[in-house]
C-alpha cells in the first residue's frame, strides 16, 4: 500500500499497519519560476526561471531507499480528476517516468530542467489551482498536493520592473479611469506605422485575424486584421475633394463618396473595394481593381416568414416566383414569393400515399421525391398543381436533374436513373447500390453524381450512361455525413457527430481527398443538416435554428462572416439561394413546416455599362436583351412565353466523340410549323453539313416508335418503311426511266446470277431460285433487275439478288427459236438464263410453257440484250386461249371439278387399261380430301402405305433392301430420345419448346435409360412439365454417358413440325411419333463439364409381326438435389441478313 501524507501521518500508520509497507517520506520546496531570495530595484528585477523543484526522503518498509527509482510527477488542475496539464517525462498524451536518482532515501527534482519537459507560464495563467501527482515504480500516492506560490509571486505588482499608473511618465504602464477610459498620452514619432501614440505588432498572426478591434456591448465596430483589410461598421465619409485612396476596405452600413472624383488607385491600383449593404457613390468613380459588394451577407435578415400546417418541410426549391416545398405528409406545397415580406400558400398537392422529402423544378414540371419513388407534377398553373405520373416500387429519399433523365437516391435502393422524356410514363433505366449505411444526399456536377454515406463517407458516380451506372471514386469522412453540396472542384460535406464539415477534394472525381475540415462548435453547439453555397459564400443550416454564413474565397479554409440566430424554425432542413433572397425550410417549434424569407441584398443598381460579366445565379425580373452571342454551358429553361429567335439555331453536343448526339425532347405533342412564302422553293430543308458515305446503312433521316425505326431515308437515296404508303397516286422512278417491280430472293447456292437472267423456282430447295437451263420450262419466276424501281421483301440468307416480277427490265435473249420481232412472247432457252422467243407453229400442244414476258425491242442474231416487258404466265398451242381462260382453267383442275379435265396446262386421262396417262406437273388439291384410295406408294418404292394404313420404308443396307415398319399404338403417342452424360453421379435433362408444343406433359410418360459406361445404375429421379433428373445409384459420381428414350402422349389437335438434328454438348434428343411422323431435337449441357458429342438420330425399327410394347419407365425414389442443368440444344439457323429498314 502506497499513500500520500506527512511525516507525522506516516509514523502513526506505520505503528498501526503489521506488514511492510513502501512510504516516502517527503518534503516540499515549490519555487515558481526558479526560486531566488534576493531581489533588487523595481527598474532591474530579475527574470524568474522556468524551473520547479521537488525534494523528498523514499522509504521502503522504513528502509531508506538508495537507489535510482522510476517516478512520475505529473500536474493537474484538480485534486482528483481534471486534464493533465504538465509531466516531467513523456507526452500529455502518454507520460513517462524519469529515472531519480535515491540517496539514503533522498532525492531532488528540478521540474523545468535538464532531463525533464519545460514548464510554460501558461499552466499557471489558465488555471488558478494546481496539484501534484507522484508515482512510485507505478504505484499513484494519494492525495495529490496542491502547487502553492512562491516569493516571485511578490513580483506581481510590477511587469517587468514597470509600475501601473494612470498619470503620464516616461515608462509607465497605463490604466483606465475611474470611467473605466484608458487615454494614451504620449507624443508619436513618425508618419511611420511604429511612430504613434499606439502601435500593434505581434510577432505573428494568420491571415484573418483581427490586429486591433473597436466594439460597443460585444458589437463591432472597427477591426483590422492581418492582411490589412479593415471592416467599419458604420458611415465612411469622405469629405475633401481630392482624390481619395482606398486601399482594403470593407464596409457594412454605407459609404458615401461625395463631390469626389475617383481617377487613379495609389501605387497603381493594388487595393480592392468591398462594400456590404446599402453605398451611395455620388459622384464618378472609376475602380480599376476589384469592387466587392457582399450586401447583406454578414448581417443576413429574416424579412418574412410562413407557417406551412403539419407537414415538415424538408426540401425547397425556388423557380421564377414561387417555392416549391416537399412538406413531408403534406406532399407539395407551392408559395407565391413575389412579396418577399409576406410569402403566401397558393397550392398545394399530396403524395398520398407517402412522405415527400426533395423537390426538384424545371419547366412546367416539378419532381418530387418521396416515400413510394418519384412523382412528378404538372405545375405549369402553380395555384393548381396536379401529379401526371410516378415511379412504381422502390422509394425516394433525393433527387437530382440533368437532363432528361431524373437520379433518385433512395436508401433501400440505391441510386436509380430514370428518363423523364415522357413526364407522365418515366422509366427506371439502371440502379446502382453503393455503401453500407444510410444514403443522405446527392449532388450531380457533369457527368457524375455524388453520394453521401453514413457509414463510408462519399461515393462519385459516373453518370455519363444513364443505363450503366459505374461507382467510380469514394472518400471516407470518418464520420456522419449528413449534408453535401458542391462548389467548384471541391465537396462540403456536413458531419452530423462532431459538428464540422469535411471539404474534399474532388478535382479527380475518379480519386476524391479529404483536404480540410471545418469545425462549426465555435460558432454553435449544432449540427449541419443542409448545406449551400451562393458565389464565395457557404451557408450552412443548423437543427438549432441557426443559419451560419461563411466565407469560403479559400475553399478549403472557409471563415464565418455572418449568423442568422432564431430564425423560427428549431431545425433548418433545408436553404435555397436566389438573387438577393435566401429561403430556408424546417420545422417551427409544436407547428409543423415553416418558412423564412431572409434578406441578403447586395448592389442595387438601376443601370450600368459592363464589359465582362460573372453571375452565379442570373434572375432577370423584367425584359433582358443580349445584342451578341450568348454562350450557355449548362440547361436553358423558357417560361410559358416560349423561345423567339430571329436567327440560325446551332446546337453542340459537349463532347468530341463522334457518336455524340444533339437530342431536342417536347414533352407534348410537337409542331413544326413555317411561314415560308408560297414562292419559295422549299419549306423545310434537311441538309448535312458534312458530306456522309453514300451506302444503304448509312442514314440522313429517321423517324423512330419508341426507338424503333419506322420511317428513314439512307445517304444513297434508299427510303425505308416498316408500314404501308397510301396515296392517291404514287410515282416512283426517275422520269423517262423504265421502271419495275421487284423482290429480294434467296439463290440457289452455287449459281451466281447476273443482271437480265431469267430465273426459275429451284426444285431442290424451298423458295429458292436460280438460273433457267431448259427450254420450255414451265417454273418461270422472273428476271434478275438491272435497276429496280419498287423493291419488296428479302430473303432469308446472304446469298440473294433482286429479281423482277413484273415491269419493264433488260432480258438476255438468244435466236435459239428465231429472230426476236417486238412484241413477240418470251419463253426460257437451252442457253442457261436465256430467253427466247415462242413460235407457237412448233408448239405442238403436248407440253405448256412458262412466259417470261414480251419483247419490247426486236434482236436480229446471236445473244445479246433487249428491253422487256416482264409479265409471267404459261402458254400451250394446241388452243388459243387468253391467260385468263388458262387460269380459270387450272383452278378447275385445282378443284377437282371432274374426274377427268383437260386444259392447257395438265391434261388427267385414263386409258383403256385403267391406268392414268403420266401427268407432267405438280398436282395441289387446294386443301381438298383424297378419297376412297387403297393404297399410296413413293418415288421408286421407298415408301408405302397400305390399305390398312401402315407405314412401311425401304432402305438399302450392305445386305440388301430392308424394310422399315412404322411404330402403332393404340393412342398418338411421340417418341424422342437423346443421350446425356452423367456430371458427378447428376444431369438434367429439358425437353425443347418443340417437344413441349407437342407432348401433353400432364399425361403419364415412359422414361427409358440405357447407360453407355460402366456405373451402379441410373434411375430417373424426378419428371416435371419441362424434363427430368437422372441420377446415379448409391450416391455415385460417375461422369458416363447414356441413352434415354420417351414415349409420351401427344396433345390434341398439334401438327407436328419435323426438324432437322442437330449438335448436343451432353444430351441429345430424337423425336419419332407413332403416328409415322419424326422430329429430332438435340439438348445443350449448360456444365462446362459436359463432354461434346454428335446427335446420331435412333430409328425405332418395329418387326413386322408383333407390336412392340412401350418400355416400362424405371421408378425410383424422389431425391431432390441440386442438379446441373442440360438444356437441349436448339439446331443452328443462319442468321437472318438484315435489311435496309433495319434500324439506322
Amino acid at each position: 500500500m502506497y499513500f500520500f501524507e506527512t511525516l507525522r501521518k506516516i509514523f502513526i500508520e506505520k505503528l498501526q499497519e503489521k506488514i511492510p509497507v513502501l512510504s516516502i517520506l517527503f518534503l516540499f520546496f515549490f519555487f515558481a519560476f526558479a526560486l531566488s531570495s534576493s531581489f533588487v530595484d523595481r527598474v532591474q528585477s530579475a527574470t524568474a526561471p522556468s524551473i520547479i523543484t521537488y525534494q523528498g526522503k523514499l522509504l521502503n518498509s522504513g528502509a531508506a531507499v538508495d537507489a535510482t527509482t522510476s517516478i512520475k510527477f505529473l500536474i493537474y488542475d484538480d485534486p482528483t480528476g481534471g486534464t493533465l496539464q504538465y509531466t516531467a517525462g513523456g507526452t500529455d498524451a502518454v507520460p513517462a517516468a524519469i529515472s531519480v536518482p535515491v540517496s539514503d532515501g533522498i532525492f531532488s527534482v528540478n521540474m523545468g530542467a535538464a532531463g525533464t519537459n519545460n514548464v510554460t507560464s501558461s499552466i499557471f495563467s489558465d488555471s488558478d489551482t494546481l496539484y501534484l501527482e507522484v508515482t512510485v515504480e507505478g504505484t499513484v500516492l494519494t492525495p495529490r498536493k496542491r502547487l502553492n506560490s512562491s516569493p516571485y509571486a511578490l513580483n506581481s505588482a510590477y511587469l517587468m520592473g514597470y509600475s501601473a499608473v494612470t498619470a503620464s511618465s516616461s515608462t509607465y504602464i497605463p490604466l483606465s479611469d475611474a470611467n473605466g477610459n484608458l487615454t494614451f498620452s504620449g507624443d508619436p514619432q513618425s508618419s511611420s506605422v511604429g511612430g504613434g501614440s499606439l502601435y500593434v505588432n505581434p510577432a505573428m498572426a494568420d491571415a484573418d485575424e483581427t490586429l486591433f478591434g473597436v466594439g460597443v456591448t460585444g458589437g463591432e465596430r472597427f477591426r483590422v486584421d492581418n492582411e490589412g483589410d479593415a471592416w467599419v461598421y458604420g458611415n465612411l465619409t469622405a469629405t475633401g475633394t481630392a482624390t481619395s485612396s482606398f486601399t482594403n476596405v470593407l464596409v457594412t452600413d454605407g459609404i458615401t463618396l461625395g463631390g469626389v472624383k475617383q481617377t487613379s488607385w495609389p501605387g497603381g491600383g493594388s487595393g480592392d473595394v468591398v462594400a456590404s449593404t446599402t453605398n451611395n457613390f455620388l459622384a464618378t468613380n472609376t475602380f480599376y481593381n476589384v469592387v466587392d459588394f457582399r450586401g447583406k451577407i454578414a448581417t443576413p435578415t429574416v424579412i418574412g416568414s410562413l407557417s406551412l400546417g403539419t407537414g415538415i418541410a424538408n426540401d425547397i426549391f425556388v423557380s421564377h416566383q414561387y417555392a416549391y416545398v416537399a412538406a413531408s405528409a403534406d406532399g407539395l406545397r407551392v408559395i407565391d414569393i413575389t412579396d418577399p415580406n409576406n410569402p403566401a400558400l397558393v397550392g398545394q398537392e399530396d403524395t398520398d400515399p407517402g412522405t415527400a422529402y426533395s423537390v426538384v423544378v424545371s419547366g412546367n414540371y416539378a419532381y418530387v421525391a418521396y416515400s413510394s419513388g418519384l412523382a412528378i407534377f404538372d405545375v405549369s398553373v402553380p395555384s393548381a398543381p396536379v401529379k401526371i405520373g410516378d415511379t412504381v416500387g422502390g422509394s425516394g429519399d433525393d433527387l437530382a436533374l440533368s437532363g432528361n433523365y431524373v437520379y433518385l437516391l433512395s436508401n433501400a435502393a440505391g441510386l436509380r436513373s430514370i428518363d423523364i422524356t415522357d413526364p407522365y410514363n418515366p422509366q427506371v433505366f439502371d440502379t446502382l447500390n453503393v455503401g453500407t449505411g444510410t444514403l443522405e444526399n446527392l449532388e450531380i456536377s457533369g457527368h457524375f453524381a455524388y453520394i453521401t454515406d453514413t457509414d463510408d463517407g462519399l461515393f462519385v458516380i459516373d453518370i455519363s450512361n444513364p443505363t450503366d451506372l459505374v461507382q467510380v471514386g469514394t472518400v471516407d469522412n470518418g464520420n456522419y455525413a449528413s449534408a453535401l453540396v458542391l462548389s467548384g472542384h471541391y465537396a462540403y460535406i456536413g458531419n452530423n457527430l462532431d459538428s464540422s464539415v469535411e471539404i474534399i477534394d474532388v478535382a479527380d472525381p475518379t480519386s476524391p481527398v479529404l483536404a480540410d475540415s471545418l469545425a462549426l462548435n465555435g460558432f454553435a453547439a449544432e449540427t449541419p443538416i443542409d448545406l449551400m453555397t451562393a458565389g464565395n459564400y457557404l451557408f450552412i443550416g443548423a437543427n438549432s435554428a441557426d443559419l451560419l454564413v461563411f466565407d469560403a474565397t479559400s475553399s478549403t479554409a472557409p471563415s464565418r462572416v455572418g449568423t442568422i440566430d432564431d430564425i423560427a424554425s428549431i431545425d433548418v432542413f433545408s436553404i435555397f439561394s436566389d438573387g438577393n433572397y435566401i429561403y430556408s425550410a424546417g420545422r417551427e417549434v409544436g407547428v409543423g413546416g415553416h418558412l423564412n424569407v431572409i434578406d441578403i441584398s447586395g448592389a442595387k443598381i438601376s443601370t450600368a455599362q459592363v464589359g465582362t460579366l460573372k453571375v452565379d445565379n442570373l434572375n432577370s425580373t423584367g425584359v433582358t436583351q443580349f445584342q451578341q452571342a450568348v454562350s450557355i454551358r449548362g440547361a436553358l429553361t423558357v417560361g410559358n412565353s416560349g423561345f423567339l429567335l430571329n436567327g440560325d439555331f446551332s446546337m453542340f453536343a459537349p463532347t468530341s466523340s463522334l457518336a455524340a448526339t444533339n437530342t431536342v425532347h417536347f414533352s407534348h405533342t410537337a409542331l413544326f410549323e413555317t411561314y415560308a412564302s408560297t414562292t419559295d422553293d422549299h419549306a423545310f430543308i434537311f441538309n448535312t453539313k458534312n458530306e456522309m458515305t453514300v451506302a444503304s446503312t448509312t442514314y440522313l433521316f429517321s423517324i423512330r416508335n419508341n426507338g424503333t425505326s419506322a420511317f428513314s431515308v439512307a445517304s444513297n437515296g434508299n427510303v425505308h418503311t416498316t408500314g404501308s404508303f397510301f396515296g392517291s397516286g404514287i410515282t416512283v422512278g426517275a422520269p423517262g426511266t423504265p421502271g419495275d417491280l421487284a423482290e429480294k430472293v434467296d439463290i440457289a447456292l452455287g449459281d451466281d446470277v447476273e443482271a437480265g437472267d431469267v430465273v426459275v423456282v429451284d426444285p431442290d430447295s424451298t423458295d429458292t431460285y436460280r438460273r433457267s437451263t431448259s427450254a420450255y420450262s414451265q417454273q418461270v419466276s422472273g428476271v434478275i433487275s438491272t435497276n429496280p424501281t419498287i423493291i419488296v421483301g428479302s430473303g432469308k440468307t446472304e446469298h440473294m439478288a433482286v429479281m423482277a416480277m413484273i415491269g419493264r427490265v433488260p432480258i438476255k435473249v438468244s435466236t435459239e427459236n428465231g429472230p426476236i420481232v417486238r412484241g413477240d412472247l418470251l419463253i426460257t432457252a437451252s442457253s442457261t438464263g436465256y430467253a427466247m422467243k415462242y413460235d407457237p407453229t412448233k408448239d405442238t400442244g403436248g407440253r405448256v410453257a412458262g412466259i417470261v414476258g414480251v419483247a419490247l425491242e426486236s434482236f436480229a442474231e446471236g445473244k445479246g440484250k433487249i428491253m422487256g416487258l416482264v409479265r409471267t404466265g404459261w402458254v400451250n398451242g394446241q388452243y388459243s386461249q387468253t391467260f385468263s381462260e388458262i387460269r380459270s382453267e387450272l383452278s378447275r383442275l385445282a378443284l377437282g371439278q371432274s374426274n377427268s379435265q383437260t386444259s392447257n396446262t395438265v391434261t388427267i386421262s385414263q386409258s383403256s387399261d385403267g391406268t392414268i396417262h403420266p401427268i407432267e406437273s405438280d398436282l395441289s388439291l387446294n386443301g381438298f380430301s383424297l378419297l376412297s384410295v387403297r393404297s399410296i406408294e413413293g418415288l421408286e418404292g421407298k415408301w408405302h402405305i397400305d390399305e390398312k394404313g401402315q407405314f412401311t420404308s425401304t432402305v438399302d443396307t450392305s445386305d440388301g433392301a430392308k424394310t422399315l415398319y412404322a411404330l402403332q399404338s393404340g393412342e398418338s403417342q411421340y417418341v424422342f430420345s437423346g443421350t446425356g452424360v452423367l456430371v458427378d453421379g447428376k444431369v438434367r435433362v429439358n425437353f425443347t419448346s418443340t417437344t413441349l408444343d407437342i407432348v401433353d406433359t400432364s399425361k403419364p410418360m415412359s422414361i427409358n435409360l440405357t447407360l453407355a459406361g460402366k456405373a451402379k445404375g441410373i434411375f430417373v429421379s424426378n419428371r416435371d412439365e419441362i424434363g427430368f433428373d437422372v441420377e446415379e445409384m448409391d450416391a455415385g459420381v460417375s461422369d458416363v454417358s447414356f441413352d434415354w428414350l420417351v414415349f409420351a402422349t401427344r396433345k390434341s389437335g398439334v401438327d407436328l413440325v419435323i426438324d432437322t438434328p442437330g449438335v448436343a454438348s451432353s444430351t441429345s434428343e430424337s423425336d419419332s411419333d407413332s403416328d409415322s411422323d419424326s422430329d429430332s431435337d438435340s439438348g445443350t449441357d449448360s456444365s462446362s463439364e459436359a463432354v461434346p458429342e454428335i446427335v446420331e438420330d435412333i430409328p425405332v425399327v418395329v418387326p413386322p409381326a408383333e407390336e412392340v410394347p412401350a418400355p416400362e419407365e424405371v421408378v425410383a425414389e424422389e431425391v431432390i438435389v441440386e442438379n446441373p442443368v442440360v438444356e437441349e440444344a436448339v439446331p443452328e439457323v443462319a442468321p437472318e441478313p438484315v435489311p435496309e429498314s433495319a434500324t439506322p
